[in-house]
């Protein structure tokens, strides 16, 4: 103890001492000055200052080494003289807190950077567009984002399950969408059946020959044809005007075409000055008299005339036919040719005066009694008709040549010498002969022949055996009769 409760010029501290012979204390008495007794305090004071604050306690400042209680947010171990921060995460309303344990992760959904925090309120709601599955995220980057398609509202979500699906028809290519506003509609020419696409691509062009002016379709359906008469080149077309005419001397009957070769192109004897033709009948045939070689022609003035020595008896022909033996022409665009006077006969076609019109042999210039007779009927396809149509044809038109010869139809044979027949090439030409014209006119028969009447009959055949299908461009071209001697075609067989 000290010796004195006042301190004087000189101090006097009693400390026990044991007595070595006899073992009993007694009292020793150490005198000490002022300055000696104030370095004691002093360094006593500086001892306890090192220990440290008890447990919850700490160190206002650095300069105020007074231990006072930690406040909310923060706590301190025996020994401390420092408080610390509760983690950025985490929060503690507890005063005088003693270890870690007080500070209290924020709740899932919610986040907080800061440290130290006092409160629960610190924590802030993960915002829309993202979720908190965990406890204790110490920032909002560590909210997870919703993916790209889709998009929440929500506050403080907690789980995956509240990122919304973009619908059908749009996309988005957002992280971490607040709202359904992100969700961009796919434009015009365009459409997607799938919900939560992420990007542009995921919307799907309408193809080729197709338009539609919809934003946000859904389904393919909304993709609209091009009308006949027009053809599309480009996906993903967004009106009606990106549908192109087809040409003038071309037409098309299909929808939703997806190149310019779906335009068919008029075919030769005809033209065409209309864009966006939907149908064959905007071409228009040249006129009988003339010719027109080529498909896909524009204006009329293509349609050519034919030349002296032949003749166009039809509309639309391609080509001029040469005047046929027996006849001739002098003009341009004749439509028939001129019958050489009774008794004479051109032996070559394509005469172009009277005057190659010469005496000829034979009684009615027939001086074998017969005469080949060959027609040009066009647009007649042979190849797709059945075996029991082309014979009911072949007999038909031998009985119009046997009406026009005045004979009996089993004078008229084919090739081969089949009665009652005719040969019918696959280009649809007939070729038959004519037996048994003794006391006819060459000049006479031909007359017949070439006459309107004779072509009509031909066509009123055709249209008894065909459909209406068949006979809708069928006509009868160049029509010959030549005077000439039969001899049957030997069929030719080929061994192997």
């Amino acid at each position: 103890h000290f010796g004195s409760s006042q301190f004087g010029s000189s101090s006097t501290f009693c400390q026990p001492a044991r007595h070595a012979s006899i073992g009993r204390f007694r009292e020793t008495r150490i005198m000490l000055s002022p300055s000696a007794l104030a370095l004691l305090v002093f360094a006593a004071m500086f001892s306890v200052s090192e220990a440290g604050c008890p447990a919850g306690e700490g160190y206002p400042t650095s300069e105020h080494k007074t231990c006072v209680m930690c406040g909310a947010g923060t706590y301190s171990v025996e020994g401390s003289t420092n408080c610390t921060r509760c983690p950025a995460g985490t929060w503690s309303s507890v005063r005088g807190a003693v270890d870690i344990s007080t500070c209290q992760k924020c709740r899932r959904g919610t986040w907080s950077s800061q440290e130290g925090a006092p409160s629960a309120s610190s924590c802030h709601d993960c915002q829309p567009g993202r979720w908190g599955s965990e406890e204790g995220l110490a920032s909002s980057s560590a909210c997870t984002a919703c993916l790209p398609g889709r998009w929440s509202s929500a506050y403080g979500a907690t789980s995956v399950e509240v990122c919304n699906a973009c619908p059908a028809g749009t996309w988005s290519g957002s992280r971490g969408a607040p709202s359904a506003d992100t969700c961009m509609s796919c434009p015009e020419g365009t459409w997607s059946a799938s919900s939560g696409a992420s990007q542009p691509s995921s919307c799907a062009k309408c193809p080729k020959g197709t338009w539609s002016d919809r934003r946000g379709a859904t389904e393919a359906g909304t993709c609209t044809a091009c009308m006949p008469g027009t053809w599309g080149n480009a996906p993903g077309a967004p009106s009606a005007e990106h549908c192109i005419e087809c040409s003038p001397g071309t037409w098309s009957d299909h929808s939703g075409a997806n190149a310019q070769s779906m335009c068919k192109k008029c075919p030769k004897g005809t033209w065409s000055a209309e864009s966006g033709a939907d149908s064959s009948s905007s071409c228009t045939a040249c006129d009988a008299g003339k010719y027109q070689p080529a498909i896909g022609q524009a204006n009329e003035t293509v349609c050519l005339r034919c030349a002296p020595g032949t003749y166009s008896a039809v509309l639309g022909a391609s080509a001029c036919s040469s005047c046929p033996a027996g006849t001739w022409n002098g003009d341009f665009e004749a439509t028939t040719c001129n019958i050489c006077p009774e008794g004479k006969w051109t032996h070559s076609a394509g005469a172009m005066r009277q005057g190659d019109c010469t005496p000829c042999v034979g009684t009615g210039c027939l001086p074998d009694a017969s005469a080949r007779v060959t027609i040009d009927v066009i647009n007649l396809a042979v190849s797709v008709l059945s075996l029991e149509k082309q014979l009911d044809l072949r007999s038909a038109f031998a009985k119009d040549i046997a009406s026009a010869c005045n004979v009996h139809e089993s004078s008229v044979v084919d090739l081969q010498g089949t009665k009652a027949s005719v040969t019918m090439a696959e280009d649809g030409s007939i070729s038959a002969f004519v037996l048994g014209l003794s006391g006819s006119s060459a000049n006479g028969l031909a007359a017949k022949f070439y006459s309107l009447a004779f072509r009509s009959s031909l066509v009123d055949s055709a249209s008894a055996v065909l459909d209406d299908i068949a006979m809708a461009s069928l006509k009868v071209g160049a029509v010959s009769f030549q005077p000439e001697e039969f001899i049957a075609l030997v069929p030719t067989t080929t061994s192997t």
